[in-house]
């Protein structure tokens, strides 16, 4: 099931000058409910587009790699879409999504992200992630 909730907001993400705006997301509905990462395809050069889907880990329903990269400056940010709505990433993360990405024609990439998966702006939600996030780490495919 697609998590339809991402929404564009006009909050600035703390970069400079005129940059994305941040994504807010809806609460996830249980204890062990997750956000994945469905990164679509595209060249080298393309946007950086994906979709939030939503998954439990006592009943997962995407196969998934769990990615790990440097955070990196939270101040150097570019622009992406989220289930179509424009939002900002990390260069780092974005880097890392582009570098993960497969070609026009191809599959999507189902990924965990840390920065994107998880509602850094929510303490309760970020606090009851980490907990889980050796269960996610776990239950990926691939990491």
């Amino acid at each position: 099931m697609e998590m339809e909730s991402l929404v564009n907001t006009n909050l600035n993400s703390g970069a400079t000058g005129s940059t994305p705006s941040r994504l807010l997301y809806q609460p996830l509905p249980g204890q062990r409910s997750f956000r994945l990462l469905e990164l679509l395809p595209g060249q080298w050069d393309d946007p950086i587009q994906f979709n939030l889907l939503l998954d439990d880990l006592d009943s997962l329903i995407h196969p998934y790699e769990a990615i790990s990269y440097t955070w990196g400056d939270a101040t150097d940010r570019k622009a992406i879409k989220c289930n179509g709505n424009d939002g900002s990433i990390t260069r780092s993360l974005f880097d890392a999504l582009r570098a993960f990405r497969r070609d026009l024609g191809e599959n999507a990439r189902i990924l965990w992200a840390d920065d994107v998966c998880i509602d850094q702006s929510n303490t309760p939600e970020r606090s009851l992630q980490i907990q889980l996030m050796e269960h996610i780490y776990r239950a990926a495919g691939k990491v």
